[in-house]
């Protein structure tokens, strides 16, 4: 039975996990992927937070928050899952040089594992060196690993959005310039440089927590466009603001969201100014399309409002903004949530 872990410091939480990620890997990969029905590779908070009392233990409110802005997300504001597991698991390389790895082959995952196989809940305890002194035999050693703390970046990154706002034209442009295979990142150390550059006035601490986060691998890479969609775009569902409670309301239904592919990130940067701009007389328009009132218009009404305010989009760039905003086909489109993105 899992017992609540309030007397646990976030280390020993980013402990525990990764110590259960190591040595049931198959099967908390399993349970990421029963929760990721549509394959994704992407889960809800919610459903993260279900994984995690299952697997690791009982986190509150504070604990879960304090890991959940640690944790490589997505545009919509959910967790990729396959890159936490990478976070806080041995890397293959290093895997294949523990005595229990060596011998035994990977095992293919499995819809579901025979519940004889199943670990117990794991347990959580005061005592900080219960890894020490209860350490499975046959889970692989991970002790060499370097384990990053536990970082909330939120407060860094309301901080810098301001002055991001002004420059991130420019920063993209040279961190494309220095990313020549297309990656998506740059050595941290560019990332410093470039911060000194465009004046973000980062203290050593907030550069290292930044730092921590955005190198997902671990590996001296800095995830730029992951960092800039935080700053400039706001697809993560964070509480809305008492003046956008009022002009842009929460979707009546609530849409899956599709994938974002480099496309459809740069097609989004791009016209983020031009929405700023006319924003609301644009959403003023969306409502008069809208003849049911429900925040849906169709793909036709949707391309010609954007037209009528000179937002020209390529037939690509419009498709993969339709594979994001409509994944369920239904051919309709939120013109809130869509307007949201752009509004911090």
């Amino acid at each position: 039975m899992n017992i609540a872990c309030g007397e646990l410091t976030n280390q020993q939480v980013f402990d525990r996990i990764r110590e259960v990620v190591s040595a049931r890997f198959q099967a908390v990969e399993q349970a990421f992927k029963n929760a990721d029905s549509a394959r994704t590779n992407v889960v809800s908070k919610g459903d993260f937070r279900n994984i995690c009392h299952q697997w690791f233990m009982l986190l509150t409110d504070q604990q879960f928050e304090s890991l959940w802005n640690t944790v490589p997300l997505e545009l919509s504001g959910k967790l990729k899952y396959p890159a936490f597991l990478r976070m806080f698991s041995t890397e293959k390389s290093e895997m294949t040089h523990t005595p229990n790895a060596l011998e035994r082959p990977e095992k293919p995952a499995t819809p579901a594992e025979p519940a004889s196989q199943l670990p117990s809940r794991p347990k959580t305890a005061a005592s900080p060196a219960l890894s020490n002194k209860t350490r499975d035999a046959s889970r692989p050693y991970t002790a060499a690993v370097r384990t990053p703390p536990i970082l909330n970046c939120k407060p860094i990154e309301n901080k810098l959005q301001k002055s991001v706002q002004y420059c991130w034209r420019d920063m993209l442009k040279e961190c494309r310039e220095k990313d020549v295979d297309r990656l998506g990142e740059i050595p941290t150390e560019d990332f410093i440089n470039l911060a000194e550059k465009f004046h973000l006035n980062l203290t050593k601490e907030e550069r290292k927590q930044l730092i921590t986060k955005y190198d997902f691998k671990s590996v001296g890479k800095f995830a730029y466009c992951d960092f800039l969609q935080s700053c400039v775009l706001l697809f993560k569902q964070q509480e809305p603001t008492p003046l956008q409670r009022i002009v842009i309301q929460d979707p009546r239904i609530q849409k899956p969201s599709g994938p974002q592919t480099p496309t459809f990130f740069n097609a989004m940067m791009r016209i983020q100014p031009q929405i700023l701009q006319c924003w609301r007389p644009m959403r003023r328009t969306f409502k008069m399309y809208d003849k049911s009132g429900n925040g849906l218009l169709s793909i036709q009404d949707f391309r010609q409002v954007l037209r009528t305010y000179s937002i020209n989009l390529s037939e690509e760039e419009f498709f993969h903004i339709l594979e994001y905003y409509d994944k369920a086909l239904t051919s309709k489109i939120s013109y809130n949530e869509f307007l949201r993105a752009f509004l911090h």
